[in-house]
């Protein structure tokens, strides 16, 4: 198991860090909100003072270039914690997607680190408030294509669905739900020339 602090050891003010100010309460309410339509679809899930939205819900060979993003916005009080896991991509490599760091939050605020689970291949991200604030804070994904080379053939071959999970005080949250596909498809733009083995010892393979 791998652990951090997102972005470094220790958080700090930054231009790039996620937005806060100080609020009142709200009243607590939870639900979901699972879209099924194009792959740009954002889909969210709230509970109380907090959502959790992912830009897009397929990744992969789906007909959406937009970026993939996690929002988590959230109105903190003092104690709060607030977990977040999200499943890789494949298991043996790189696959569609590799997660990346959250931004950052104030000193003042509360600190954000994360942890690599290689055993369960998931990335959790640990947000603890101190104070009373709106943050919005993005999880970011770098997208890949199926021309990374893998040491082994790639896994999760086809459709699956896959979900991210989140945690307020430990009790489990509704997950957001989005769908994976991994479709290679070859489209030669000349003709197929055997190179090895030797036509004249293997006449056919």
């Amino acid at each position: 198991m791998r652990g951090g602090v997102c972005p470094g050891p220790t958080p700090v003010e930054s231009t790039q860090a996620a937005s806060v100010e100080p609020i009142a309460d709200a009243d607590a309410g939870s639900g979901s909100t699972q879209n099924d339509g194009a792959a740009g679809t954002s889909v969210s899930s709230s509970s109380g003072n907090a959502t959790l939205t992912l830009s897009r819900n397929a990744v992969g060979n789906v007909d959406s270039t937009a970026p993939l993003q996690l929002v988590f916005d959230v109105r903190t009080n003092p104690g709060d914690v607030y977990t977040i896991t999200v499943p890789e991509s494949i298991t043996n490599g790189t696959g569609v997607y590799t997660i990346g760091d959250s931004d950052p939050i104030s000193a003042s605020t509360g600190i954000v680190t994360s942890t690599t689970d290689d055993a369960n291949h998931t990335k959790t991200f640990t947000y603890r408030f101190d104070s009373v604030a709106s943050v919005a804070a993005n999880i970011n994904f770098t997208l890949h294509n199926n021309y990374n080379a893998q040491p082994t053939p790639v896994a999760g071959m086809g459709a699956s669905s896959k979900s991210i999970t989140w945690t307020y005080a430990g009790q489990q949250l509704d997950p957001i739900n989005f769908t994976q596909v991994i479709m290679p498809v070859m489209n030669p733009q000349a003709a197929v020339t055997r190179v090895l083995p030797s036509s004249s010892t293997y006449k056919a393979i």
